[in-house]
């Protein structure tokens, strides 16, 4: 997706945005303390398959373990969820996971991991992963939600794009874009739209009529990719914040940790969270 500014594009991955890049990572209050944990998979590389792509899928993998291990959820309910939810038969594994992952993220997240390690012998691949899972207050306000869907599901290069918005209650949404890589970008609010408030039970179209005279989102592939799949993460909050500097912490290595760090520094109660995707096709 390309975001068309008043002064020109920033690309950041397969979005291009107007935007500065941005976390506040403060102690976490009134959440539970880290837990570490350890995960240990093996998968067996097939000949079609790259070793990078198994490594790949071993550590989405051993994220989604993680979290299953702290929050005892069972993934095998979500997996079922998350298939009746997929827009192509052919989606990549990576979303199929991170619909999982999205989904034992409301009970916790990942903040912290160390550098996986990985081992080869014949065509047996494993990983040993470590990482902090801190779960969330369960003291959330069940009256809270916020919904997030787009014009159309499916674009061809240079279709503009428009997101649907809706809360339950008065607030402030925040929009992310997710990349297979698990990199974040925050697109909505930006330097030129900074009007994120919603008030309860009215439609928002992010960009509205008005604000496309100021700036476009487009749909765009990343590279050679012929079919793109992209993750939009809404998150609303009852109270407003400083987006700069979200942006700016979101622009270092690991933003995605980042991400879960500034959420789990929140009042459980004073925010909530919704996600789409988009398919992207090339002319």
């Amino acid at each position: 997706m390309k975001i068309f500014g008043a002064k020109g594009l920033i690309k950041t991955g397969h979005l291009v945005i107007t935007i500065l890049l941005m976390v506040y990572t403060g102690e976490c209050l009134g959440q539970e303390k880290p837990q570490s944990v350890t995960v240990n998979l093996e998968l067996m590389q097939e000949s079609d398959r790259s070793l990078d792509q198994v490594k790949e899928e071993l550590l989405r993998d051993a994220r989604v373990e993680a979290v299953q291990r702290v929050t005892g959820l069972n993934i095998k309910s979500f997996d079922a969820q998350a298939e009746t939810e997929s827009i192509e038969e052919n989606d990549a594994a990576y979303f199929q996971t991170f619909r999982r992952l999205m989904r034992i993220n409301v009970e916790g997240r990942i903040v912290g991991e160390d550098t996986p390690e990985y081992y080869v012998e014949g065509n047996m691949v494993g990983i040993t992963y470590t990482c902090k899972v801190q779960k969330l207050d369960k003291d959330y306000d069940q009256y809270f939600k916020v919904d997030i869907s787009s014009n159309k599901k499916a674009y061809t290069v240079g279709e503009p794009i428009e997101f649907e918005v809706t809360t339950t209650k008065d607030a402030y949404i925040t929009l992310f874009s997710i990349k297979e890589d698990n990199s974040v970008a925050m697109f909505f609010p930006n330097t030129y739209l900074q009007e994120n408030y919603v008030k309860s039970d009215e439609l928002r179209l992010i960009p509205n009529e008005k604000e496309r005279r100021i700036i476009d989102f487009m749909a765009q592939t990343e590279g050679n990719q012929e079919v793109y799949s992209e993750l939009i993460f809404a998150v609303a909050t009852k109270e407003k914040y400083e987006f700069e500097k979200l942006a700016e912490e979101l622009s270092y290595k690991n933003n995605w940790i980042t991400l879960n760090k500034w959420l789990m520094d929140l009042e459980r109660d004073q925010w909530t969270e919704d996600f789409a995707q988009i398919v992207i096709y090339d002319n």
